[in-house]
């Protein structure tokens, strides 16, 4: 009975080593079978890695031999360029005009896609036809814009120069006025005004400041009135023998002509000598009161 047990023992023991070394074997074939796996993917990402690499390889020698067969068509219509323009160029034109039409010459035969003289011609002639007249109207309309501006700088220099020397009381600043007004008037003259047209406009622009300069002139004429009006009526002032020392000191007299002229400067709002007279007045009995 014994001797059986140990037997039952002795196979169940040889049945679990059996099952360890099998699982033992199913997980070496396991990882033998995935590191085979693993190695077969990295040869399969070295071959698209390769292929992948050899594509963009062929584009760039596909890209490379289609810039050099474009720059062998731009060279090829340089030359036919440079044939053509030693042929039609007119000789008026300057280096860079030259430049300029050459570059449209190769833009416009790139684009028909000319590649022989033959091609080329028709178009270069139109092209330098076009390009000669363009440059003859834009060499025009400089010439005649130049001609303009002279036309009214000339103007405006006169305008102001007339403003200065017949006008009395301009100033450096009624000058720079001036200026300013005729050119923003300028400004709004067509391109092709005649001559009258730009000295009627000068001269209507500079109105504003020349009115501007006799009413200046006016006032400071009736302030000065109004100071020479000091003496004659401190003389009544005089004969009552009110202050009289003081009516009869000159720095009291200078003093009060310039407090007379400065408040006309500062209050004077009317253009009536009346007016005038009557505010020096004001302001004489009010300086004079107080020497009381």
């Amino acid at each position: 009975m014994r001797r059986e047990r140990i037997e039952v023992l002795n196979l169940e023991g040889q049945e679990v080593r059996a099952r360890r070394e099998l699982r033992r074997q199913r997980a070496e074939q396991a990882e033998e079978t995935e590191r085979l796996a693993e190695q077969e993917r990295e040869r399969k990402l070295e071959r698209e890695l390769y292929r992948e690499h050899g594509r963009v390889e062929r584009l760039r020698q596909e890209q490379l031999q289609q810039e050099a067969a474009a720059e062998q068509t731009r060279q090829a219509l340089r030359q036919l360029v440079q044939l053509a323009l030693h042929a039609a160029l007119p000789a008026s034109l300057s280096y860079d005009e030259q430049n300029a039409m050459a570059n449209q010459l190769e833009t416009e035969l790139l684009r028909a896609g000319a590649q022989t003289v033959d091609t080329a011609a028709p178009i270069i002639r139109s092209v330098v036809r076009r390009f000669v007249e363009s440059q003859r109207l834009q060499n025009w309309e400089r010439r005649r814009a130049k001609a303009a501006e002279g036309k009214r700088s000339s103007a405006l220099e006169s305008a102001v120069w007339t403003l200065k020397v017949h006008t009395p009381g301009c100033t450096e600043v009624d000058e720079a006025k001036a200026a300013i007004a005729i050119r923003e008037a300028f400004e709004k003259l067509p391109p092709g005004a005649t001559d009258n047209e730009i000295r009627c406009c000068a001269k209507a622009a500079i109105v504003p400041v020349l009115e501007n300069i006799e009413r200046r002139v006016r006032r400071n004429q009736l302030i000065e009135a109004g100071v020479k009006e000091v003496g004659p009526y401190l003389e009544p002032l005089y004969r009552s023998k009110l202050h009289t020392e003081s009516l009869l000191d000159s720095g009291f007299r200078g003093a009060l002509e310039e407090a007379v002229r400065s408040r006309l400067q500062a209050e004077l709002t009317t253009d009536s000598p009346a007016a005038v007279r009557r505010l020096v007045r004001q302001i004489v009995d009010s300086e004079v009161n107080s020497l009381d």
